[in-house]
């Protein structure tokens, strides 16, 4: 599996990546296991999460920690606050973008996800009552994650089985000639 710089930052992440939005709402926990393994086994190393993720709210982060148990220091997470969790983070007063409330967040999930840091913490929506230098300033140990801009290190893509992993990681090696870049470059020109 490939591996590129997270942005300007020392993050080394695979080139194809495992959206966790699926652990916990279309996954239990053993299918859950399943397809993390199968990930780890193809060279996956970015798991990216949220709070809000799973069936309740949390599910996702709570499956990826306790599947995950040894092998944490071995992958990257990636995870998300900012989205309504109906009280799970405790009480929001409209304003997820808050020093106070990101606190909350981050402190939530580290319980869930089983462990002390957080690779790349990320806002999942703009919050409008906040001002944005609020949000900037508590979250000065994430902005890493904009500099990956305008360069894409990995492709997120959910899965609910190994084969979808193994599929992924194959679509991840294709590399495109000059030709395919161009027609891919006018498809997606003509859909903007």
């Amino acid at each position: 599996m490939e591996h590129r710089r997270l942005g300007n930052s020392g993050l080394s992440v695979s080139v194809v990546g495992l959206g966790c939005n699926n652990f916990g709402r279309k996954l239990d926990l053993d299918g859950t296991r399943e397809v993390v393994d199968a990930a780890i086994d193809a060279g996956i190393t970015l798991f990216d999460t949220a709070d809000i993720y799973g069936t309740p709210h949390g599910t996702s982060e709570e499956y990826l920690g306790a599947v995950l148990g040894r092998r944490r220091d071995d992958v990257i997470i990636a995870t998300k606050f900012g989205m309504d969790m109906e009280g799970v983070n405790g009480r929001d007063f409209g304003a997820r973008g808050s020093r106070r409330y990101i606190h909350r967040a981050v402190e939530a999930s580290l319980r869930r996800l089983d462990t002390d840091h957080i690779d790349l913490y990320q806002m999942h929506e703009p919050d409008p009552a906040t001002p944005i230098e609020e949000t900037l300033a508590a979250l000065d140990v994430a902005i890493g994650g904009l500099a990956a801009q305008p360069a894409v290190a990995s492709v997120i893509a959910g899965a609910t089985t190994a084969e979808q992993i193994r599929a992924n990681v194959a679509a991840g090696q294709w590399r495109p000639s000059a030709e395919d870049l161009a027609e891919l470059d006018e498809i997606t020109r003509h859909s903007r």
